[in-house]
């Protein structure tokens, strides 16, 4: 009998009772205490339940400030990127436009997703440095001599020192101004902001080594440098500039092919014509 009573313990029983019975109370007691425990285990399942509705709730506003973000750190690049543009470009499509040209061509060459995903996102901010180059040098209309040119390389490197991470003095000052600074700025050293500087330091390093600011070669080129060099180049041609009208579709891509090898990455260039289809198709939506 103990025996019986032990197994049943052993598979889940709460309690046991001897029978016969000579003494209720020792029966109520029994029955009372299986009450109480009942209801504290259903109290107990209620309470997770409340606790993993208030998870669900907490996480789902969680994921909506984080989307929130991402999108306001989108905005808030494209307006970087059209802040650099604004100054040469009436319309700021130009950064659109690299940017759609660079995912496509990112994402031909088989590239992870995530990569790809701050290629789109970053090359938007290649040229932020062209804000600090004077207007008579970004606007002229002439060539430039040789000292107003080595100031318009200059920009490549103003552009990585903007993008640089703001010092832990300058982190308070922005914070003071507003809470969304925080979540913005709080991981200054993201890999958005590590991309972005890569591509504004390199996108006019060259294939065969020729270009600046360092004169990099080869596959010593930042791999997203070297996609939005192309876009770059292809847009600058089919585009309006002070100094130039924007040349026919079948002369940029001839240019493109000339350049192939010495300023551009010969992979990279097949790619683009891979896609040249879809490049168009960007083209003409974006057309300034």
């Amino acid at each position: 009998m103990i025996a019986d009573a032990v197994e049943a313990l052993r598979l889940g029983a709460w309690d046991y009772l001897l029978k016969p019975i000579e003494d209720l109370s020792v029966l109520r007691h029994a029955v009372e205490k299986n009450l109480d425990r009942a209801r504290l285990m259903r109290e107990n399942r209620e309470y997770r339940e409340q606790l993993e509705e208030k998870v669900r709730i907490r996480t789902a506003q969680i994921e909506n400030t984080n989307k929130e973000l991402r999108q306001t750190r989108m905005q808030i690049i494209q307006c970087l990127g059209k802040a650099a543009e604004y100054k040469d470009n009436e319309t700021g499509h130009h950064v659109i436009r690299v940017s759609c040209y660079s995912s496509i061509m990112a994402e031909a060459l088989g590239l992870d997703p995530k990569l790809v995903s701050l290629i789109r996102l970053c090359s938007p901010m290649h040229d932020i440095g062209k804000i600090g180059i004077p207007d008579n040098i970004l606007l002229k209309a002439g060539p430039l001599d040789t000292e107003e040119w080595h100031f318009m390389q200059q920009h490549c490197m103003m552009g990585a020192d903007m993008l640089s991470p703001p010092s832990e003095d300058e982190l308070v000052l922005y914070r003071r101004h507003t809470t969304i600074s925080h979540d913005i700025l709080g991981n200054s050293d993201s890999d958005v902001l590590q991309m972005a500087r890569k591509i504004a330091a390199c996108h006019h390093e060259y294939w065969d080594g020729s270009g600046y600011p360092v004169g990099l070669k080869g596959e010593d080129i930042p791999i997203e440098a070297r996609i939005v060099t192309v876009a770059d180049i292809y847009d600058a041609l089919s585009s309006e500039r002070s100094y130039k009208k924007p040349f026919p579709e079948e002369k940029c891509q001839r240019i493109i092919r000339e350049l192939t090898g010495t300023f551009l990455d010969p992979n990279i260039v097949s790619f683009f014509f891979i896609k040249i289809d879809k490049i168009l198709r960007i083209k003409e939506d974006w057309e300034d």
